[in-house]
Protein backbone atom coordinates (compact mmCIF):
# COMPACT_ATOMS: atom_id res chain seq x y z
CA UNK A 1 0.00 0.00 0.00
CA UNK A 2 1.34 3.24 -0.78
CA UNK A 3 1.99 6.14 1.83
CA UNK A 4 -1.47 7.47 3.01
CA UNK A 5 -3.01 5.14 1.08
CA UNK A 6 -2.88 6.94 -1.85
CA UNK A 7 -2.53 5.19 -5.81
CA UNK A 8 -3.07 7.90 -8.15
CA UNK A 9 -5.59 10.08 -6.56
CA UNK A 10 -7.79 7.26 -5.29
CA UNK A 11 -7.80 5.41 -1.93
CA UNK A 12 -5.90 2.23 -2.15
CA UNK A 13 -8.52 -0.66 -2.84
CA UNK A 14 -7.21 -2.46 0.36
CA UNK A 15 -7.72 0.08 2.61
CA UNK A 16 -11.26 0.82 1.34
CA UNK A 17 -12.10 -2.69 1.91
CA UNK A 18 -10.38 -2.70 5.90
CA UNK A 19 -12.24 -0.06 6.70
CA UNK A 20 -15.65 -0.18 5.25
CA UNK A 21 -18.02 -2.90 4.48
CA UNK A 22 -20.56 -2.91 1.50
CA UNK A 23 -23.91 -5.52 1.26
CA UNK A 24 -24.69 -5.32 -2.49
CA UNK A 25 -28.30 -6.75 -1.90
CA UNK A 26 -29.12 -3.97 0.25
CA UNK A 27 -26.20 -1.35 -0.77
CA UNK A 28 -25.58 -0.45 2.63
CA UNK A 29 -22.17 0.22 4.49
CA UNK A 30 -20.90 -0.13 7.36
CA UNK A 31 -17.52 0.80 9.36
CA UNK A 32 -15.25 -1.70 10.33
CA UNK A 33 -13.11 -1.92 13.66
CA UNK A 34 -10.41 -0.50 12.78
CA UNK A 35 -6.56 -1.67 13.57
CA UNK A 36 -4.41 -0.24 16.20
CA UNK A 37 -1.63 0.84 13.69
CA UNK A 38 -4.12 3.70 12.06
CA UNK A 39 -3.89 5.68 15.33
CA UNK A 40 -1.44 8.21 16.97
CA UNK A 41 -2.53 6.76 20.10
CA UNK A 42 -4.34 3.68 22.15
CA UNK A 43 -6.60 6.56 23.39
CA UNK A 44 -8.04 7.69 19.72
CA UNK A 45 -7.71 4.07 18.53
CA UNK A 46 -10.77 3.12 20.73
CA UNK A 47 -12.38 6.58 21.17
CA UNK A 48 -12.69 5.96 17.24
CA UNK A 49 -13.87 2.35 17.31
CA UNK A 50 -16.24 2.49 20.56
CA UNK A 51 -17.93 5.74 18.29
CA UNK A 52 -17.92 4.33 14.74
CA UNK A 53 -16.98 0.65 14.64
CA UNK A 54 -19.99 -1.05 13.33
CA UNK A 55 -22.30 1.63 12.61
CA UNK A 56 -23.27 2.97 9.39
CA UNK A 57 -21.08 4.67 6.90
CA UNK A 58 -21.12 7.26 4.54
CA UNK A 59 -24.48 8.33 5.87
CA UNK A 60 -24.12 12.08 4.93
CA UNK A 61 -26.46 13.53 1.90
CA UNK A 62 -25.74 16.07 -0.15
CA UNK A 63 -28.36 18.09 -2.25
CA UNK A 64 -28.94 16.28 -4.71
CA UNK A 65 -29.42 13.29 -1.80
CA UNK A 66 -26.05 11.22 -2.71
CA UNK A 67 -24.62 9.68 0.29
CA UNK A 68 -21.34 10.32 0.87
CA UNK A 69 -18.22 10.64 3.51
CA UNK A 70 -14.49 10.94 4.42
CA UNK A 71 -12.81 7.41 4.43
CA UNK A 72 -9.15 7.90 5.91
CA UNK A 73 -9.29 12.02 4.59
CA UNK A 74 -10.37 11.09 1.55
CA UNK A 75 -14.12 12.54 0.36
CA UNK A 76 -16.00 9.73 -1.41
CA UNK A 77 -19.18 8.83 -2.97
CA UNK A 78 -21.45 5.96 -1.55
CA UNK A 79 -21.95 4.71 -4.84
CA UNK A 80 -17.93 4.86 -6.36
CA UNK A 81 -17.21 3.32 -3.04
CA UNK A 82 -20.00 0.29 -3.24
CA UNK A 83 -18.58 -0.17 -6.91
CA UNK A 84 -14.62 -0.31 -6.14
CA UNK A 85 -15.36 -2.81 -2.91
CA UNK A 86 -17.94 -4.95 -5.31
CA UNK A 87 -16.17 -4.98 -8.33
CA UNK A 88 -12.08 -4.49 -6.80
CA UNK A 89 -11.57 -1.21 -9.20
CA UNK A 90 -12.81 2.52 -9.15
CA UNK A 91 -14.65 3.23 -12.05
CA UNK A 92 -13.49 4.31 -14.80
CA UNK A 93 -16.64 6.74 -15.52
CA UNK A 94 -19.34 8.16 -14.57
CA UNK A 95 -21.66 5.71 -12.27
CA UNK A 96 -25.48 6.41 -12.96
CA UNK A 97 -28.53 4.56 -10.49
CA UNK A 98 -30.49 3.18 -12.56
CA UNK A 99 -33.74 3.74 -10.67
CA UNK A 100 -33.01 7.57 -10.51
CA UNK A 101 -32.34 7.23 -6.70
CA UNK A 102 -29.08 8.76 -5.79
CA UNK A 103 -29.63 7.08 -1.99
CA UNK A 104 -29.62 3.79 -3.50
CA UNK A 105 -26.31 1.65 -3.80
CA UNK A 106 -27.24 -1.96 -4.72
CA UNK A 107 -25.33 -3.33 -6.92
CA UNK A 108 -27.49 -3.98 -9.66
CA UNK A 109 -28.96 -0.28 -8.93
CA UNK A 110 -25.34 0.81 -10.45
CA UNK A 111 -23.94 0.89 -13.88
CA UNK A 112 -21.29 2.50 -15.65
CA UNK A 113 -22.11 5.70 -18.05
CA UNK A 114 -20.95 8.20 -20.50
CA UNK A 115 -21.92 11.84 -19.45
CA UNK A 116 -24.42 11.90 -22.34
CA UNK A 117 -26.02 8.66 -21.46
CA UNK A 118 -26.53 9.57 -17.76
CA UNK A 119 -27.85 12.94 -18.28
CA UNK A 120 -30.87 11.00 -20.55
CA UNK A 121 -31.79 9.23 -16.84
CA UNK A 122 -33.38 12.08 -15.98
CA UNK A 123 -36.99 12.70 -14.53
CA UNK A 124 -38.36 13.04 -17.89
CA UNK A 125 -41.02 16.32 -18.60
CA UNK A 126 -41.69 16.87 -22.52
CA UNK A 127 -37.76 17.63 -23.00
CA UNK A 128 -36.89 19.13 -25.95
CA UNK A 129 -40.56 20.39 -26.97
CA UNK A 130 -41.61 24.12 -27.89
CA UNK A 131 -44.09 25.49 -30.15
CA UNK A 132 -43.54 27.48 -32.85
CA UNK A 133 -45.16 30.56 -34.57
CA UNK A 134 -47.12 28.15 -36.79
CA UNK A 135 -48.77 26.95 -34.02
CA UNK A 136 -47.52 23.50 -34.62
CA UNK A 137 -44.92 21.64 -31.95
CA UNK A 138 -41.17 20.66 -32.05
CA UNK A 139 -39.73 17.94 -31.12
CA UNK A 140 -35.60 17.95 -31.02
CA UNK A 141 -33.27 15.85 -28.97
CA UNK A 142 -29.21 16.22 -28.01
CA UNK A 143 -26.83 14.41 -29.75
CA UNK A 144 -23.11 15.48 -28.64
CA UNK A 145 -24.36 19.05 -27.76
CA UNK A 146 -26.27 19.27 -31.12
CA UNK A 147 -29.82 19.92 -31.13
CA UNK A 148 -31.22 17.50 -33.97
CA UNK A 149 -35.01 18.17 -35.19
CA UNK A 150 -37.21 14.75 -34.88
CA UNK A 151 -40.38 16.72 -36.49
CA UNK A 152 -43.01 19.03 -36.31
CA UNK A 153 -46.38 17.83 -34.46
CA UNK A 154 -49.99 18.80 -34.03
CA UNK A 155 -49.91 18.30 -30.47
CA UNK A 156 -47.45 18.63 -27.59
CA UNK A 157 -48.45 15.23 -26.51
CA UNK A 158 -47.22 13.71 -29.63
CA UNK A 159 -44.01 16.02 -29.93
CA UNK A 160 -43.29 14.69 -26.23
CA UNK A 161 -44.16 11.26 -27.54
CA UNK A 162 -41.51 11.38 -30.50
CA UNK A 163 -39.13 12.88 -28.52
CA UNK A 164 -39.02 10.26 -26.07
CA UNK A 165 -39.16 7.68 -28.50
CA UNK A 166 -35.95 9.15 -30.21
CA UNK A 167 -33.98 9.49 -26.86
CA UNK A 168 -35.01 5.68 -25.98
CA UNK A 169 -33.71 4.00 -29.48
CA UNK A 170 -30.02 5.95 -29.09
CA UNK A 171 -29.54 5.56 -24.87
CA UNK A 172 -31.50 2.21 -24.43
CA UNK A 173 -32.12 2.22 -21.01
CA UNK A 174 -30.97 5.46 -20.06
CA UNK A 175 -34.05 7.66 -20.67
CA UNK A 176 -35.53 8.71 -17.45
CA UNK A 177 -39.38 7.86 -16.31
CA UNK A 178 -41.93 10.10 -18.03
CA UNK A 179 -44.27 11.90 -15.49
Amino acid sequence: MSEGGNIGGHICLDLLSEVVSYDPETGEMFWRPRKREMFTSDQSHRSWNGKHALKPALTAKNRKGYRHGSICGFNMSAHRVAWAIHYGAHPGGLIDHINGDPSDNRIVNLRIATPEMNAQNRIWRAQGVSIGRDGLWTAKIYVSRKAVVIGKFCSRAAASTAGFDARSTLYPGFVGRAV
